[in-house]
């Protein structure tokens, strides 16, 4: 599979041959897990990865599992890869809910005469089958004046996703002293039409 949603266990399949065509059988394995961060953009052709010469400095993101194992009489090896479940309760704290990643898993074979070869392969996790942006017709409104905001489902193919039902609410943050809280002061539900698209409005109040 190219893609997997947050909860999934990654199954992955290493096969390691010599060039006559031989299986390497019973070489050792090395491998390491690592997870960057994921941007999508559904208006371009596939991803765009902002931090794309961070990652590549520093091996595509952080490791997060590392293991050994040995290859089978066919030269085979299966390894199984965790990802954490979506949602605040379920594993996430604040700085990873609402993500998705990248997962490249790099592997390592070392035959008997101690030649090591490697190879990678990554793979998306997502928060689920689909993406949702919300955009606004302006980024500042005074209080009285109306503002549209457009949510967009899109699936990870670019295509529009139809009847999402979505609930929207505009929140007014305010600082007590020195804790943030948030009020919510208008709020609806709307279902996606056939682009993928759902309108929502609402009038910002003045604040006393």
């Amino acid at each position: 599979k190219k893609r997997y949603t947050r909860g999934d266990t990654i199954n992955a399949s290493l096969k390691a041959e010599y060039y006559f065509g031989a299986p390497v059988a019973g070489a050792e394995v090395r491998y390491y897990v690592r997870r960057a961060d994921y941007w999508y953009y559904p208006d371009d052709e596939y991803y765009y990865d902002g931090y794309e010469d961070e990652y590549e400095y520093y091996g595509y993101g952080e490791i997060i599992e590392e293991g050994s194992a040995r290859t089978d009489d066919k030269g085979e090896v299966n390894i199984s890869i965790a990802t954490k479940k979506h949602g605040l309760g379920q594993g996430d704290d604040e700085a990873e809910y609402g993500r998705d990643y990248q997962y490249t898993l790099e592997a390592y074979v070392i035959d008997a005469g101690r030649k090591e070869v490697s190879a990678e392969h990554t793979v998306l996790v997502t928060q689920g089958e689909f993406n949702l942006s919300l955009s606004t017709d302006r980024y500042i409104a005074e209080p009285g004046e109306r503002v549209t905001v457009e949510a967009k489902a899109m699936d990870y193919d670019g295509k529009p996703v139809a009847g999402v039902s979505i609930r929207l609410e505009a929140q007014v943050e305010v600082w007590n002293k020195s804790k943030l809280l948030r009020e919510t002061t208008a709020k609806g539900d709307v279902v996606t039409d056939k682009q993928g698209k759902a309108v929502f409005r609402f009038t910002p109040k003045s604040q006393n």
